[in-house]
């Protein structure tokens, strides 16, 4: 058979899954027994063999990285030599794991009608400024004002941010530059929001109560996949992945200490939803790992060895209401982390979306 007739097969054996597709309660309740351990259930409840196969094709990725990166760092006695590469794998699958999961969950009780879809086209201009509150149990500091900026062009992106303390002597501003290899940029509409980028910046971070701060480079690969690209029912979702490197130099004000070098492992993966219409009032919702523990979040602290070398979870999510007109909107958006701190916090959002001159597939 022909090439073309087979690919034309299978997208008619998929589009009639999908017709015939019956998510709820029952298929939700097989995503959690047995599809705790055997991903792929609920959606396999609900009608689809397909996507179940698939997803539980992306567990047994999961597990096998998973699986992989313990027994090196346990072979290894976790030496330095080899952590890196280790951890970024023991990453790796627990974030397939955990995708794979939330993917087969949410497709099996809500599937793809109830759920939005993607604004797939990219904003020129995008500023988010707003309020964190941060309950540290070593800092005093509780409140910052927020501010970040991107700037598009082409596959280019410029992204200056900072935090400044309100009631505390503490600064964090950051420059980031990032260029797009995959999704939309300016004036070209994409036909979802998968995208990767290669990201690089630096960050300077001053605890002046303390008299101590840290100035760092850092660089990583970061990218999103929208889910119906793995199976139909699954629209209205994404999966999202980051992996990269940096280096902190720590200083000291009052004592002549010199310079900390530290070296830090980039890494991150969520599951998110989208919401409502581009063309009306639209957003998302994920949530999140973050690797990195000289966030003000931190990383898990407990009692006992391997304190603080896990990162910390979030809630992140935003809501933009219809368009102002010429391309011009307004939203909100929030973030929850939770780690060694937790910090909670509330942003306007203002966007400029120009119109697309082409659609890229």
């Amino acid at each position: 058979m022909p090439e073309g007739d087979v690919l034309a097969e299978a997208s008619l054996v998929e589009a009639t899954q999908a017709a015939t597709y019956q998510p709820g309660w029952l298929p939700a309740l097989a995503a959690v027994v047995p599809g705790a351990l055997l991903h792929g259930s609920g959606v396999f409840a609900a009608g689809d063999r397909q996507a179940a196969y698939r997803l539980l094709g992306m567990q047994g990725a999961g597990v096998a990285a998973l699986g992989s990166g313990i027994a090196i760092l346990a072979l290894s006695g976790a030496s330095r030599k080899v952590a890196g590469p280790a951890i970024s794998l023991t990453g790796l699958g627990a974030g397939l794991f955990f995708q794979s999961w939330m993917a087969d969950f949410f497709a099996a009780a809500l599937g793809p009608d109830r759920l939005g879809r993607p604004r797939a086209e990219s904003d020129t201009v995008a500023l988010r400024t707003g309020y964190r509150y941060v309950h540290d149990p070593v800092f005093a500091y509780t409140s910052f004002w927020t501010s970040r900026l991107d700037l598009h062009w082409g596959g280019w992106r410029l992204s200056p941010g900072a935090w400044v303390g309100l009631d505390d002597d503490h600064q964090r501003t950051a420059l980031h530059v990032a260029y797009r290899w995959w999704g939309c940029t300016p004036g070209v509409a994409c036909s979802d929001g998968s995208r990767l980028e290669l990201e690089g910046g630096t960050v300077y971070h001053r605890h002046g109560r303390e008299g101590f701060g840290f100035w760092g480079w850092e660089g990583s690969l970061r990218g999103r996949l929208d889910l119906e690209r793995i199976a139909p029912v699954l629209a209205g979702a994404f999966i999202e992945g980051e992996w990269g490197w940096g280096m902190d130099f720590v200083y000291y004000q009052h004592a002549d200490l010199g310079e900390d070098a530290i070296d830090r492992l980039l890494l991150g993966f969520a599951y998110g939803l989208y919401l409502g219409r581009p063309e009306a009032g639209h957003g998302e919702v994920a949530i999140y790992y973050d690797h990195r523990r000289e966030s003000f979040a931190g990383g898990f602290a407990w009692a006992g060895v391997g304190s603080g070398s896990i990162g910390h979870v979030g809630l992140r999510g935003e809501w933009s209401f219809p368009p102002l007109g010429h391309g011009h909107r307004l939203g909100l958006g929030w973030d929850v982390q939770v780690g060694s701190a937790i910090v909670a916090g509330l942003d306007v959002v203002y966007r400029w979306l120009p119109g697309a001159a082409e659609v890229r597939p």
